[in-house]
């Protein structure tokens, strides 16, 4: 069937006694750490053979492994920034092609190092395939088709005589192929040509908003093809004739490839009840070995819908949302995931420091990090239900509010409290209301809850007891923040803001616009503060009163989300962009001006939160969680990367009180980069991530420590590589 943890850089620039001008700095780093290696949703799957594996799908991704998927290089926007990736195919280990959207055909000679886009006619196209290295395929929309007999230096346009949306292509020889799709709105065809698409002819259609999605021919004679509906046709003449079965429970069938006669996989998802009230859907691979008659569910770690897998050379690989990677080798059932990562979207975040911190979100997920976010583990939140916010006042307590709809009662909320870092969760509080959204906690004790209607929670026993108090208002009271015990602001969607000097006796109501649907907000102290709105704009206050335009982005259909500041000067935004994947920026100015950052995942991010002016995290939607530090990566001109691993000497040494250490690796590895005393205590751990091949330059600060013989040491996977000297001199 055809159908990094990698750093992005923000400017620096170091001194010309270490560095000749051939070497440049790129921008500072936001990578990922769910999903690893990467996150962005995975389309499609080639095994060119047992070791070497290509994958492509959303933000131009292409990954390439050489070691059966143990590690990977990963490049982003190889077409482009905008351009969705949907279909790989090699017919050897150097030669291959890659397709996508808006016109998308990208050609490898190289065994995918390198990709240059070809010339093609402009469509949007779902899948390839060649039946040499000269005759080839691709299909999209529309009933689109295109054909090149000479590697793809030229192609043509073929008639399918469908309006189609073709979302699968594939051939057993050069003059003999078949296609599949739907439009989902009235009928489905296979179409199969048999002298290289001169002339396409419909084998089968299928009413009743059938949408076919793969098609997978072992022979000239016997094929299979699955679609909606839990459906799968299988023939065994070529077509003439079309057998129509349907699988137990899976939804809907986005990929299929069949080993021989017998031994077949077909990818999707299917449907799951969490409670009386809710479904959902999670990530389902089949395994026929009489030839499609019996389909056996295959046990595998996907929570998300699987969208293409492939078999070759012992190998079956299957990939989907959420850049989910699964592997099963031999006859074996038992799938391996290669990849790491929530894969339920995120709504919030908390962290107490720069080790520990949580984050919340759809389907009761609760996440917690103890290490920096380099491991994220699931915590039992005892729900289902979808979780709007998480606050941690301590390392022991924190609180969570969520809701969902009861098709007999409408609305209700809850709360729930951990004692214990979130090992266990219990109910404080819970009925039919309206939507809670927001949670601030001021002290271990002291707190505050808002929703839907004007709903505001307040206790002052770590909610042992909520008590409703009244704002004055009926608004959907989005986000609450209050500086101190005393000092606090309500905003309301229509875009009220509501204050409180006196812990919330009293609130005073201000109108900023009656235009702007607000979304969250963020002060530093009692005066300042920032309100993202809708449009793309955000709102501030010196005085803690009186509010202005701050920001106007020239789209509309872009906006924030979330927003934090470290300094009256210095913030980060996150949210969505339209048609963009820069959905992060950040302000030096205090707002006025906001220059994208660019990041490698193409979502939409819901909250963003910094522990040092050095290192934040963001969440959002796809389970995504980006993390950035001052760790920069150093981008040759020559694109020279190191043929081993390499610490140098920091510069300048001696120093007082800040200075830079280099390293490079030559290879994908988990590294440590860690700051010693002169008597072996560990005092910092400045690097310890997995990281791709570069060279990388960290600053050190020794502001906190004395004068004194300090040591660094390289750890490459748990292993000393080298270890340096160096002297701060204050």
């Amino acid at each position: 069937m055809k159908t990094k943890s990698k750093l992005i850089f923000a400017s620096l620039i170091l001194s010309l006694l270490l560095f000749n001008n051939q070497t440049s700095f790129s921008q500072s780093a936001w990578f990922w750490q769910s999903t690893v290696p990467q996150g962005n949703t995975l389309n499609d799957v080639c095994i060119i053979n047992s070791n070497k594996i290509v994958a492509v799908g959303g933000l131009s991704t292409v990954m390439r492994s050489n070691n059966g998927g143990a590690n990977w290089d990963i490049k982003y926007r190889v077409a482009g920034p905008y351009k969705y990736l949907s279909s790989v195919f090699f017919v050897n280990e150097n030669t291959g092609w890659i397709t996508g959207y808006q016109g998308t055909v990208l050609k490898t000679t190289d065994g995918g190092v390198n990709w240059t886009l070809q010339e093609v006619l402009y469509s949007f196209y779902n899948s390839t395939y060649f039946a040499d290295s000269n005759n080839g395929w691709i299909t999209g929309y529309s009933g689109e088709i295109i054909n090149t007999t000479n590697g793809g230096l030229n192609w043509n346009r073929q008639t399918s005589n469908v309006a189609d949306y073709l979302y699968s292509v594939e051939f057993v020889n050069k003059n003999t192929g078949w296609a599949v799709g739907g439009n989902g709105d009235e009928r489905a065809h296979i179409i199969k040509t048999t002298n290289g698409g001169v002339n396409w002819l419909i084998q089968k259609t299928l009413y009743n908003y059938e949408v076919m999605r793969s098609v997978s021919f072992i022979n000239e004679s016997t094929g299979w093809a699955v679609g909606d509906n839990k459906l799968v046709l299988k023939t065994t003449d070529a077509g003439v004739n079309w057998i129509i079965t349907r699988t137990a429970n899976i939804a809907n069938l986005y990929g299929v490839d069949f080993k021989d006669s017998n031994t077949g996989w077909a990818v999707g998802y299917e449907y799951y009840f969490d409670s009386l009230y809710l479904y959902n859907t999670k990530g389902a691979i089949l395994k026929t070995t009489d030839g499609g008659a019996n389909w056996i569910p295959q046990i595998n770690s996907s929570e998300v819908t699987l969208l293409s897998v492939e078999y070759k050379d012992n190998v079956c690989m299957a990939v989907g949302s959420t850049g989910i990677l699964l592997k099963s080798t031999g006859d074996n059932d038992n799938w391996i995931s290669l990849s790491k990562g929530v894969q339920h979207s995120l709504n919030a975040a908390s962290f107490l420091n720069d080790y520990t911190g949580w984050s919340a979100g759809r389907e009761g997920t609760i996440v917690k990090t103890t290490d920096s976010g380099n491991n994220w583990l699931r915590q039992q939140s005892g729900t289902y239900f979808d979780l709007a916010d998480i606050q941690f006042a301590n390392k022991d307590t924190g609180w969570v509010v969520g809701g969902y709809e009861d098709i007999f009662t409408g609305y209700k909320f809850f709360i729930k409290r951990s004692v214990d870092g979130g090992q266990s969760w219990h109910t404080q509080d819970s009925g039919i209301f309206p939507f809670l959204s927001s949670i601030c906690f001021t002290s271990n004790s002291v707190g505050w809850i808002t929703g839907q209607g004007g709903t505001l929670l307040y206790t002052s026993n770590a909610g042992d007891n909520w008590n409703f108090r009244s704002a004055g208002s009926t608004d959907f009271f989005k986000s609450v923040f209050f500086i101190d015990s005393a000092a606090g602001w309500i905003l309301g969607e229509r875009g009220n803001v509501l204050r409180t000097t006196n812990a919330g006796v009293n609130w005073t109501i201000r109108q900023v616009t009656s235009s702007a649907n607000f979304g969250s907000f963020f002060f530093i102290d009692h005066s300042t503060g920032w309100i993202t709105a809708g449009g793309n704009r955000i709102y501030k206050t010196t005085d803690g009163i009186n509010w202005f335009l701050n920001y106007a982005g020239q789209n509309d259909a872009n906006g924030f989300n979330s927003i934090y500041f470290t300094d009256a000067n210095t913030g980060w935004g996150a949210g969505y962009q339209y048609g963009e994947p820069q959905a992060i920026k950040k302000t030096t100015n205090g707002g006025q001006n906001w220059v994208d950052q660019i990041v490698d995942a193409g979502t939409v991010f819901n909250s963003i939160v910094f522990t040092s002016p050095n290192t934040g995290w963001a969440v959002g939607d796809d389970g995504v969680i980006l993390k950035t530090d001052n760790l920069v990566q150093l981008n040759e001109v020559n694109n020279i990367l190191p043929d081993n691993y390499y610490l140098r000497q920091n510069f300048p040494n001696p120093f007082n009180p800040t200075t830079n250490l280099e390293f490079g690796i030559s290879d994908f590895g988990f590294v440590s980069l860690k700051v010693y005393d002169i008597l072996g205590k560990e005092l910092a751990v400045l690097v310890n991530e997995q990281l791709s091949p570069g060279n990388y330059v960290k600053e050190f600060d020794g502001s906190n420590y004395p004068s004194g013989v300090y040591f660094y040491s390289l750890l490459i996977d748990g292993n000393v590589k080298d270890t340096k000297r160096m002297v701060l001199l204050k």
